[in-house]
């Protein structure tokens, strides 16, 4: 699958999501599949799972300082 992005535009992405949510929580093969697809892009991808209620946006800043250029939020 080719996600049509400008060759370089981004080099390190986090999939931030909640191992709780109903769906998520039944197909964590989906968010594999996710990552597979960003691989295949030739982008550095990580699952990165919530702990709790109010973690997402600390999370997003760590995997921003530690130099990821796309977040993507599931769940």
């Amino acid at each position: 699958m080719d996600l049509g992005l400008p060759h370089g535009q981004y080099n390190r992405v986090a999939v931030i999501y909640n191992p709780a949510a109903g769906r998520l929580a039944r197909g964590e093969h989906l968010l594999q599949r996710t990552i597979a697809v960003l691989e295949k892009q030739g982008i550095q991808a990580e699952l990165v799972p919530t702990p709790g209620p109010g973690s997402a946006s600390g999370l997003a800043r760590r995997q921003i300082d530690k130099g990821c250029d796309l977040i993507l939020a599931a769940g």
